[in-house]
């Protein structure tokens, strides 16, 4: 007979399967054990609970991913980059930030090694569904919906040299940014954008590369990018990287070359309508791709989060997150639309 696991998404009581996948149930930290210990998500105790860690316990955030002000919260005690993910539905967002933390958890990506989550339970439950415990036939991850809000996921990185990273992925619903195409009402209401150090525009390769369906995937990345340029949502120094994703849904198609070429045409254009003073770069991902005949799982995410953790921001950037740390808010009137 199974037994306990302080771990609330598990359900091994019921299905006698780890939610890890330990088939030698002593080598989870959480089989009947008291190891997790879960905290309430509240403003007031949310710094030290993002991973108090000492010889007999872990103590986590609760089960929802961050909401705006206990990312505030956190941003104004230990600073961090945010990360806007754009683009509109079904174009891999949620399933981008489940691929990075769960190939953080098999080792380091791009010499970034995972060093502690506030939302260590909401990726377990976006990674649930796309692993073989699941009992699913194929990887699946949950959507996000327009009435979940702004949430944010949160990733504390270090490399070899103690250098540390916090970086806050903001979630919001793909519906919410194509509204913000044709309203600026709707576009100013995204306040995570123009707080953003970088903001990914997501892009589906397999939409590019299809004739019939590139013009209207095309035309959406780039109303978007024009809808902010117009309400100026994206300040000077702030990097915006074009991210073209399900890329092995492309080649399954034999129709990756198109859509590469689409790519570069949406980078350009961008190039065109932001300016000089806005980095634009591109990057192509196959974060869980359904076959791995043609494409590795995570396929150019290590260049990916080398490219949002760029060190080779401008100064002035650099000084708003460093020396005036206290005053990073989602909630500072400045910022908040």
């Amino acid at each position: 007979m199974a037994g306990k696991c302080s771990n609330p998404q598990c359900q091994i009581e019921e299905t006698g399967l780890c939610l890890e996948g330990f088939e030698d149930l002593g080598d989870c930290s959480s089989y009947n054990g008291d190891l997790v210990e879960e905290v309430s998500q509240s403003p007031e105790d949310s710094v030290p609970a993002i991973q108090e860690l000492t010889e007999n316990k872990i103590s986590l955030m609760g089960r929802l991913p961050l909401d705006p002000e206990t990312a505030d919260t956190l941003l104004k005690n230990k600073g961090g980059r945010i990360i806007a993910c754009v683009g509109p539905a079904n174009v891999g967002k949620t399933t981008l930030f489940a691929s990075l933390y769960d190939l953080l958890q098999a080792g380091p990506i791009a010499n970034w090694s995972f060093g502690g989550s506030a939302t260590i339970f909401p990726f377990e439950e976006l990674c649930h569904s796309a692993r073989s415990t699941s009992g699913r036939d194929r990887p699946e991850t949950p959507r996000t919906f327009a009435s979940d809000g702004l949430t944010f996921y949160h990733l504390s990185l270090y490399d070899k040299s103690s250098n540390r990273e916090e970086l806050f992925l903001a979630d919001r619903a793909g519906e919410l940014y194509s509204n913000a195409a044709d309203s600026s009402q709707a576009c100013e209401q995204l306040y995570e954008v123009s707080r953003a150090d970088v903001i990914l525009i997501l892009v589906d390769a397999e939409s590019l590369g299809n004739k019939t369906k590139r013009h209207l995937a095309k035309r959406q990345a780039l109303n978007i990018i024009e809808a902010f340029s117009e309400s100026a949502m994206i300040n000077a120094g702030t990097k915006v990287i074009i991210t073209l994703t399900r890329y092995d849904l492309a080649v399954k198609n034999e129709s990756n070359e198109l859509a590469t070429t689409e790519h570069k045409r949406i980078i350009d254009s961008a190039r065109d309508t932001l300016g000089p003073s806005i980095h634009v770069t591109g990057e192509i991902i196959a974060a869980r791709p359904d076959s791995i005949e043609s494409v590795e799982p995570g396929q150019g995410l290590p260049s990916l989060l080398e490219s949002i953790i760029d060190h080779n921001i401008p100064k002035a950037k650099l000084a708003r997150h460093d020396s005036e740390k206290a005053s990073r808010t989602f909630l500072d009137p400045e910022f908040a639309t």
